[in-house]
């Protein structure tokens, strides 16, 4: 809380001073305010603000939100009666106990309460913040960026360079303004050159978040090597339970996840979740920050799920969005990204259990209930496009599964509004192009061509989207190639397919097998045999790659059910070319491992080993089987 001295009389002064003694005593400050209720307005004022600061900080001990309620209650007398230069502190002191009930709450009037507060005392700093939580763009964020760089350069601390850094990334996250980028990373460089502990910690990490957003956006390794240093730097010792503590585990574990997409380097995803789960295990995190963190957990077994194919893994990551759903109120700011990573979980869960037969499911269509409840619940927001894009991706799965057109039409409507709002977002553009594509017109597949052409070239090569880009590309590429009969496309689709499969047997073999499957299609149709038989040979991979991590039965068979189709046409296309021998090669190897992994010739049981507490050896042999996972020379 602020403070500051006032002539009062000799006993009041006194009082004041023994209350801030039992700082906590909410009893003694209320005792307090009923004594002073004739005195002086600039000594009630004084009392009525120690008396709300006893009550918030009984609320930030645990003590509950009556607490809370409370000290904004005496705030506000105080804040009627105040007078320089008592006013100052006090309207600072509500404004902070407003935006702590923004936090528990979220309900944006006292968020607007706040601010006018932190107005009223002239506050540049608390204003600079609290504006750039109310408008992620446009006008607040561009005023808060401005008070907070009048903060600056009248402070010596650290803490209002790192939030008009923090006010820098938000701007850039709005628009790819890459100067705001590079000076937030220059000012959070100056942050961290402190010897204070606790903001050192601050500094860097705040340093660390902005060099991975440069190098998410940009693809410098240096950048991602950097992040990962300062986070390592800052991370607690094993037996820190506090929410600090947590914070710093979670902030690494997305580094390393980010490290894993761009060189899928053995042992990342596995820690990133671990130290997800030891982050929300805290007992100290508040309910959002417990609900995040969770979120997180959820999002790295679903990337754990796409590289490996462990269903168990996906079902988790549904439980856990759920939950995370259901714990977060319906006026939190957060609930539409959540609802949203539900539906998509729910989808991909759809999307794999269907494959080979796709009709509709009960995980489908909650999918797209998820779906429209997040784009109720985001409305007006930066979030919108996120959303549209979204949902345009239930419908367009809905459609593979009914082969209804007006629910593709809405597809490409959604696509269209979310690409509208964000031109330059490869993920939308790549989906407009797919749905596009999937109506089979001519005209419709050159549009779906010159978007998906731009989602690639708007896409780092490191990063995991980038060889489903590819392969879309291939795929529009390829259908109007045979269309047009031109066979520049066609070999412009063939390399796409090449080097998509490539990338993605680096670190998601589950990709580069339905990539495979859609080559050897496409290719087999037009009996191109030779590219049918590069397409089999990445099958082949991938199937060994997936298989060889799998734990359980189970999981090897939903990929091994899609492998039979790829090394079927495999046969085929080597039987085409006059290479019998090869095909009949072909032809046995699919069956024995359909009938090594039937008969689990020569396989441990690892689920045996998980169930029995062995949990790192099974974690050992995974990384082991990503290390001499089998690659194309």
């Amino acid at each position: 809380m602020h403070h500051r001295g006032v002539d009062s009389s000799p006993d009041w002064a006194e009082s004041i001073r023994a209350a801030r003694q039992v700082s906590g005593s909410v009893t003694r400050w209320e005792a307090l305010a009923a004594e002073a209720e004739e005195a002086p307005d600039v000594v009630r004022a004084l009392v009525y603000d120690g008396t709300g600061g006893a009550h918030l900080r009984q609320h930030w001990a645990g003590a509950g939100p009556d607490h809370l309620d409370a000290a904004i209650g005496w705030y506000r007398r105080a804040a009627a009666i105040a007078r320089d230069p008592v006013a100052t502190a006090v309207f600072s002191n509500l404004g902070r106990a407003l935006e702590s009930r923004y936090d528990d709450r979220y309900d944006d009037g006292d968020l607007d309460a706040a601010i006018d507060a932190y107005q009223q005392a002239g506050a540049d700093l608390f204003l600079g913040r609290a504006l750039r939580r109310r408008g992620h763009s446009g006008p607040d964020l561009d005023r808060a960026i401005t008070l907070l760089s009048s903060a600056v350069e009248d402070a010596d601390d650290p803490e209002p360079i790192r939030e008009l850094a923090g006010a820098l990334l938000d701007r850039h996250d709005t628009d790819g303004n890459g100067a705001d980028l590079d000076r937030a990373v220059d000012l959070y460089r100056t942050a961290a050159a402190t010897t204070d502990p606790e903001q050192l910690v601050a500094g860097c990490t705040g340093l660390a978040n902005a060099l991975l957003v440069r190098f998410q956006e940009r693809g410098a390794d240096d950048d991602l090597d950097q992040a990962i240093d300062l986070y390592e730097q800052v991370q607690p010792d094993a037996g820190d339970l506090s929410a600090t503590a947590a914070l710093a585990r979670s902030n690494l574990a997305g580094a390393l996840l980010a490290r894993r997409d761009a060189r899928g380097g053995p042992g990342d995803l596995d820690r990133a979740i671990s130290l997800y789960d030891q982050a929300s295990r805290c007992p100290d995190l508040s309910p959002r920050q417990h609900t995040g963190i969770m979120n997180n957990v959820a999002a790295a077994l679903d990337d754990r799920f796409h590289a490996r194919g462990a269903l168990a893994d996906l079902d988790e990551a549904v439980a856990t969005y759920t939950d995370v759903v259901e714990q977060t109120p319906v006026t939190s700011p957060d609930l539409a990204g959540r609802l949203n990573n539900l539906a998509i979980a729910l989808r991909t869960r759809h999307v794999y259990t269907v494959r080979l037969a796709p009709r509709l499911t009960d995980d489908l269509r909650e999918s797209i209930s998820r779906h429209r409840e997040a784009l109720a619940a985001g409305g007006d927001t930066p979030l919108r496009a996120a959303l549209l894009n979204s949902l345009g991706n239930g419908l367009r799965t809905r459609f593979d599964a009914t082969g209804d057109h007006d629910e593709l039409r809405e597809a490409i409507t959604c696509f269209e509004d979310a690409v509208a709002a964000a031109p330059n977002d490869p993920a939308y553009l790549n989906n407009l192009s797919t749905a596009l594509a999937a109506l089979g017109e001519t005209a419709l597949l050159e549009r779906a061509v010159t978007a998906s052409r731009k989602a690639v070239a708007l896409t780092v090569a490191g990063v995991a989207e980038y060889p489903r880009y590819l392969l879309n590309l291939a795929n529009a590429l390829a259908e109007l190639g045979d269309r047009n009969d031109d066979a520049g496309l066609r070999a412009e689709a063939t390399e796409r397919y090449r080097e998509s499969g490539r990338l993605a047997l680096r670190a998601l073999p589950g990709d580069a097998l339905f990539g495979a499957a859609n080559w050897s299609e496409t290719a087999g149709a037009a009996q191109r045999w030779t590219e049918v038989v590069e397409a089999y040979r990445i099958g082949a991979a991938a199937t060994a790659a997936l298989v060889n991590v799998q734990v359980r039965r189970s999981d090897k068979e939903s990929w091994l059910s899609m492998a039979q189709g790829i090394a079927a046409r495999g046969t085929l296309a080597l039987a085409g070319l006059g290479d019998a021998r090869a095909a009949a090669v072909a032809a046995e190897t699919g069956r024995a491992v359909l009938l090594s992994e039937a008969l689990e010739v020569s396989r441990i049981r690892l689920e045996r080993l998980a169930d029995a507490g062995h949990g790192d050896l099974v974690t050992r042999y995974r990384d082991a089987a990503e290390r001499t996972m089998p690659s194309l020379s």
